[in-house]
């Protein structure tokens, strides 16, 4: 999976961030505590997707263990946003050069544009993630569950099997 800002406005790709702003609205209490380790005030520090599966590489040369390990490790996809702290990133990598969370520490100053934040824009996203779920909480109330999947790669109707006996009518599957 990538953090891609786009989905954000689609409701895609949010469970992640809404797990992490629980975390920090978690009110008072024992579970709090185990969760937090005590801290009174919890704030954002990142998210971050990354693949579980061990990269791939490939090569016309046999390479040691070693060298493999190195190259596959280069391969994994990480993804995400991080709070614009000094502190707070040399926490998570300590040399700033990507190695644990894909956001590098320029030469001139300052990360890689796109993954370092402010806590204004971590804010907004936290709005627009918020307003994304009241919405779609307001359309279940309100009975609207239309059978047509949100995707970055056309209308699913581009990919059913019904498509011979279906008519897309304005985005909603009518079948004859």
């Amino acid at each position: 999976k990538r953090l891609v800002d786009g989905d954000l406005a689609l409701g895609l790709n949010v469970q992640m961030l809404l797990y992490l702003f629980a975390v920090c609205d978690c009110p008072d209490g024992d579970f709090r505590r185990r969760l937090t380790g005590g801290a009174a005030n919890v704030r954002p520090a990142g998210v971050m997707y990354f693949s579980a599966s061990p990269g791939t590489a490939s090569s016309t040369v046999a390479v040691d263990g070693e060298d493999a390990k190195k190259a596959a490790e280069g391969s994994v996809v990480r993804s995400g946003r991080f709070i614009e702290d000094e502190d707070v990133l040399e926490a998570m990598d300590p040399e700033g050069a990507g190695e644990f969370i894909p956001a590098k520490k320029l030469k001139g100053g300052g990360y890689t544009k796109g993954t370092v934040l402010s806590e204004e824009d971590f804010a907004a996203i936290r709005s627009q993630v918020e307003a994304k779920v009241a919405s779609v909480a307001a359309d279940m109330l309100a009975g609207k569950s239309e059978a047509l999947a949100l995707s970055r790669h056309g209308l699913p109707c581009d990919f059913c099997g019904l498509l011979p006996i279906c008519r897309n009518v304005g985005g909603k599957c009518r079948y004859e």
